[in-house]
């Protein structure tokens, strides 16, 4: 039994006992009446509640799965009913969010702000009123346009070990001549040798990008999707800070068409062009074309994707070329609100003009992000397993390499247009039957600023 109930029949109890007339007649069937009333009336109210209550998680599960209209036909129902329930308006804010009704959700935004909310509340209400002020910024056209130039400083460390084979120096071998050729073996003596260095560089790099999307929306499959055409361009130019004054270059093209649908469903279609240069002459064109297919699950992500791209070499090199397929399969799975977590795997298969640089290659990695208004954070794990083309042991040293990587980065937001970051890269190589191990760590930070 609530509070108010509980009041209103004490109340009444009072009244009736109180009153100089309470033992007539009247006074007792109201007080019956009164009884029966309540006694029914509190398990049906307490019935309602649960059942509303019900509704509401569900509505919350729905929006989590990406059916907007189906949690909006529950909220809606609901606030009818609940109409300062701020929860109810919480959600319902999102929901009209997602389904691009901003002015929907500018006016529920209105209401809660006449209500009383707790602090968790309020920035919650904050946050929503933020990225609701970014969608309808960005609804005033349909082009986008964005540059941003960055600075960088670091140092690459390297480091190599590998065995090395010598046959014995013997003043006079005549000595031996009567030793079977079977045994020359014995005359080889096996060290290891290792090398290191490390090189300090600056860099500069520019970065464009262009974005169309319409208004309107389309139908698709019987439901309401958007289109978005994204292209992004990157000039990147490094330093060597060494004895050999190395110039190393980079551009980077990507063109992107998707196709997105309210409950997170994503396909797109990508291109992509990596151009690198020595001392501005042209050395590697990397280019290719991935499809990909993101599905929406509960509160995760599952994204199906294939790219295939040719490498080709100039000069004397162009015995690397190689064409390379890779299929792969990512689980993203939004923790919290800032917290993102991501597993996936890739089967890599590189078939080069040189067969004996032809492999297959499983990697496996899990990536965590944090992002906050102002920061951004990420560490990743990949774990790659090469198994070449050419697996025979009268050939070659080896046929397999397992490489493990972290690699990290932050970003923190000083103003609208200037931040500052940090990024490292760790990259441990090794060869089966002892046959060299290499690691390559990288350091670097960065100041940018976006018009």
């Amino acid at each position: 039994m609530n509070r108010i109930q509980t009041s209103t029949i004490y109340k009444l109890f009072t009244k009736v006992f109180n009153s100089p007339t309470k033992y007539t007649f009247f006074n007792v069937m109201l007080l019956i009446l009164t009884l029966t009333t309540s006694l029914f009336a509190i398990p049906y109210s307490y019935a309602a509640q649960a059942k509303d209550s019900s509704l509401l998680k569900n509505a919350i599960s729905l929006r989590q799965a990406g059916k907007t209209q189906q949690a909006l036909d529950i909220l809606e129902s609901l606030k009818t009913q609940y109409i300062d329930h701020k929860r109810v308006n919480i959600e319902l804010v999102m929901n009209y969010i997602n389904f691009q009704q901003y002015e929907n959700a500018q006016g529920i935004i209105l209401h809660l702000k006449s209500l009383s909310l707790s602090p968790v509340e309020s920035t919650k209400l904050q946050s929503l009123q933020k990225k609701l002020n970014r969608l309808l910024l960005g609804k005033r056209t349909a082009h986008r346009y964005a540059v941003e130039l960055f600075v960088y400083g670091g140092i690459d460390s390297i480091s190599s070990k590998f065995p090395v084979y010598e046959y014995s120096d013997f003043d006079d071998w005549q000595e031996f001549t009567d030793i079977d050729e079977a045994d020359d073996d014995s005359l080889l003596t096996r060290g290891e040798e290792s090398e290191s260095k490390n090189d300090y560089y600056s860099a500069q790099q520019i970065k464009a990008i262009y974005r169309y999307q319409p208004d309107q929306q389309i139908n698709v499959f019987g439901a309401k999707s958007t289109l978005r055409w994204t292209n992004n361009i990157s000039l990147y130019q490094q330093q060597l800070n060494s004895e050999y004054q190395d110039n190393y270059g980079q551009i980077k093209v990507d063109s992107t068409l998707a196709l997105i649908q309210n409950n997170k469903w994503l396909i797109d279609l990508r291109l992509r062009g990596r151009y690198h240069f020595n001392d501005n002459k042209h050395q590697l064109s990397d280019q290719g074309i991935q499809l990909s297919l993101t599905l929406p699950i509960t509160s995760a992500q599952i994204k199906l994707g294939l790219e295939y791209r040719h490498k080709s070499f100039n000069g004397f090199s162009q015995i690397n070329d190689a064409t390379i397929a890779t299929p792969w399969l990512e689980y993203a799975y939004i923790i919290t609100e800032h917290f993102k977590l991501r597993l996936g795997s890739r089967y890599r298969q590189k078939h080069a003009a040189d067969p004996f640089n032809s492999y297959d290659n499983v990697n496996l990695y899990m990536s965590l992000q944090y992002y906050i208004n102002t920061f951004s954070a990420f560490v990743t794990l990949s774990y790659d397993r090469l198994h070449y083309e050419i697996d025979d042991p009268e050939q070659v040293n080896w046929s397999n390499e397992q490489r493990k990587s972290v690699i990290t980065g932050l970003k923190y937001k000083l103003t609208k247009h200037l931040s500052f970051g940090f990024n490292s890269h760790f990259i441990y190589n090794n060869i089966e039957k002892d046959n060299g191990e290499d690691e390559w760590h990288r350091f670097e930070g960065f100041i940018s600023y976006r018009f």
